[in-house]
This record gives C-alpha cells, sequence and structure tokens, in this order.
C-alpha cells in the first residue's frame, strides 16, 4: 500500500491509478478535483469529463465509485492537493 498524503494536482489531466489496482482519495484543501475512469491509458480529451469531486462537503472517491480502468485527475481551479492511496488487490 502506498500513501501520498499531499498528491499535488494541476489543470491538466494526470494518470492516479493504472487499471487494475485500488485506491482511495481524500481531498485536502478547498480546491474541487475532477475525476474520470479510462479504458485506455490516455488521459480525457475534455475537461468536463468524469465526477466532480467538492472540498467543502468533505467528498471522498474509490475504485467502486471510478469503475475500472486507468483513473486521472485534474485540479478545477488552477491547483489542488488530494491524499491518495493505492494497493493492488491480491
Amino acid at each position: 500500500m502506498a500513501t501520498q498524503p499531499l498528491h499535488p494536482l494541476t489543470g491538466d489531466w494526470s494518470l492516479l491509478v493504472t487499471a487494475g489496482d485500488e485506491f482511495t482519495l481524500t481531498l485536502r484543501d478547498g480546491s474541487p478535483v475532477r475525476i474520470a475512469a479510462q479504458d485506455a491509458a490516455t488521459a480525457p480529451d475534455s475537461l468536463d469529463t468524469g465526477h466532480t469531486l467538492m472540498a467543502d462537503t468533505r467528498e471522498a472517491f474509490n475504485r467502486a465509485l471510478s469503475g475500472p480502468g486507468y483513473v486521472y485527475a485534474r485540479a478545477m481551479h488552477g491547483a489542488a492537493k488530494v491524499e491518495l492511496t493505492t494497493w493492488t488487490p491480491v
């Protein structure tokens, strides 16, 4: 298991989790974050793809919510920090 307590995100899509791995992502500051799962290891084409996590509601996101595939994330307003825990199921 690997935990990155202050994983930085920018306004560009970043690959956070590879296909097959489990994860939990929690927002660490007040900036909303967009999360999207893709079938291939290519970033989403649109900035509007996926689900928005709002920090003021203290949302978290995991594999059960994202579904299968590669998980990408981006900050909605310039920059954000998230806590990301990933692991490979046995």
